[in-house]
């Protein structure tokens, strides 16, 4: 069974409203977009400082939302942040001038030698560091992504109200 409603409006009003509404309606999307492009930014910056994965700014600092045309955004980050994401559990021998050293001193500070899991990190007799660690990836960009994508119909919802009250 279908069920049909008609509406017929005289009101010139009411019209007009209707009608600014409809015009509106593009503009209304692109800037949604853009501000949900700008809440995953949000959300990505979240997760990198919540999760405690700032060893340099410079992935920090990558994280962009642009907006391109009218009804596309992006959100830019260095490659580095999505290859935290992607990569394949694997090895990183201790070396000098390696920039996971700082993580390990700060976390192993200790002079014990540790074997946790697959890793084994222990200190020279020079106070140097070596082993190597077993790395698995952390999932942090599709956390942020199931964060935001949570918050697209409250933002929806508030550029409608927006543009129907004219506030």
């Amino acid at each position: 069974m279908v069920m049909v409603v008609s509406v017929d409006v005289k009101n010139g009003k009411a019209l007009d409203k209707l009608s600014g509404i409809v015009t509106k309606y593009p503009m209304i999307v692109g800037e949604s977009g853009h501000e949900f492009a700008l809440e995953y930014k949000r959300q990505l910056i979240w997760q990198l400082t919540g999760r405690k994965m700032l060893d340099t700014w410079t992935l920090f600092n990558s994280i962009k939302a642009e907006k391109k045309s009218k009804f596309r955004s992006i959100v830019k980050m260095a490659l580095y942040g999505v290859q935290l994401e992607t990569m394949r559990p694997h090895y990183v021998a201790l070396k000098r001038r390696r920039k996971i050293i700082g993580w390990v001193k700060r976390k192993y500070s200790h002079g014990a030698k540790v074997v946790s899991g697959k890793s084994k990190v222990f200190r020279t007799h020079k106070g140097g560091i070596k082993g190597f660690l077993y790395v698995t990836p952390r999932p942090w960009i599709s956390t942020a992504y199931s964060k935001a994508i949570v918050r697209f119909p409250e933002i929806i919802k508030r550029k409608s109200k927006k543009a129907i009250t004219g506030g």
